[in-house]
């Protein structure tokens, strides 16, 4: 009996494979709404949900593509509150830096593609980014209120 999982079942399939399973386990499967019968029509749409899937994989490549053009071109600044000596009264976030980026470029990214570090002094930062394919950083400057 052909099935397609509906739900990561561990050791036996993930989500969305298509497998060929003994009728009994196939049945007690379909019964608990773990997976579904692979019909034509089944397969179908679990062909349109991959095609979407890798259209906006794509397209986050593009779009982060496009922000690393961008954000060489333009300055960063974050204002925040900091003592005479240059140390802030509270450690700059990845939010409020991704905000002010989104501010800049008009492109919104994840928050787990950056990585601040612990941002608690006036000055210029190198900001990196965790991506596999582009092992570029930038820099922004953070300046006292």
């Amino acid at each position: 009996m052909k099935i397609v999982f509906i739900k990561d079942i561990p050791k036996v399939g993930q989500r969305g494979q298509v497998k060929d399973v003994a009728p009994g386990y196939g049945n007690s499967l379909l019964f608990r709404g773990l997976a579904d019968r692979a019909t034509p029509n089944v397969l179908a749409v679990l062909e349109v949900k991959r095609k979407k899937e890798e259209y906006k994989k794509k397209m986050i490549k593009e779009n982060f593509k496009l922000f690393l053009k961008k954000i060489n071109e333009i300055d960063i600044v974050i204002k925040a509150k900091a003592n005479e000596k240059g140390h802030l009264f509270k450690a700059v976030s990845k939010e409020e830096i991704l905000k002010e980026l989104f501010i800049k470029t008009g492109i919104e990214i994840d928050t787990n593609i950056i990585d601040v570090g612990h941002i608690k002094n006036i000055g210029e930062h190198a900001i990196k980014f965790l991506d596999k394919e582009n092992k570029e950083e930038f820099k922004i400057k953070i300046e006292a209120i």
